[in-house]
């Protein structure tokens, strides 16, 4: 990934789970199982004060600030490259029942390499061709 100054820089969708991911498991190793890092932090904490509740109500309130925003991250990123997002006017898959080279008709062979079977439209840009043999092109827009 290259990062311009001029342009925003977009994450792919792997990319921001993985964030995601990380920064849940790491947040979430540092407010349970914090014990050594802070030796008065485990003083305070043995005795029923208002440090030791609002230590607890702290952690619910972040783990559930995290968790909801992931959860409601995941429900907008559904409008945006999941089922709920735009289709192109092309979408769908269509099968090639017909190819003409040269003014020739080429008949349906499982063995051929270079005849299409289906064409899948599903993004706006993004085209993947399945060939005779099951194997997959992709074509991208730039």
């Amino acid at each position: 990934m290259t990062i311009s100054t001029n342009s925003k820089v977009h994450w792919s969708a792997l990319e921001r789970i993985g964030f995601r991911f990380s920064f849940i498991y790491f947040t979430l190793f540092i407010i349970l199982k914090n014990n050594g890092t802070y030796p008065s932090w485990q003083w305070m904490m043995q005795k029923p004060t208002v440090w030791y509740k609002a230590s607890k109500v702290f952690k619910w309130v972040l783990i559930s600030y995290v968790v909801g925003y992931g959860f409601i991250d995941a429900l907008r990123s559904q409008y945006i490259y999941g089922a709920n997002a735009p289709k192109s006017p092309l979408y769908g898959l269509y099968e090639m029942v017909y190819l003409e080279k040269n003014s020739e008709v080429i008949p349906a062979n499982v063995y051929d390499t270079e005849r299409w079977r289906y064409l899948l439209i599903e993004n706006d840009g993004i085209a993947q061709i399945y060939k005779m043999d099951n194997s997959l092109y992709i074509l991208k827009r730039k």
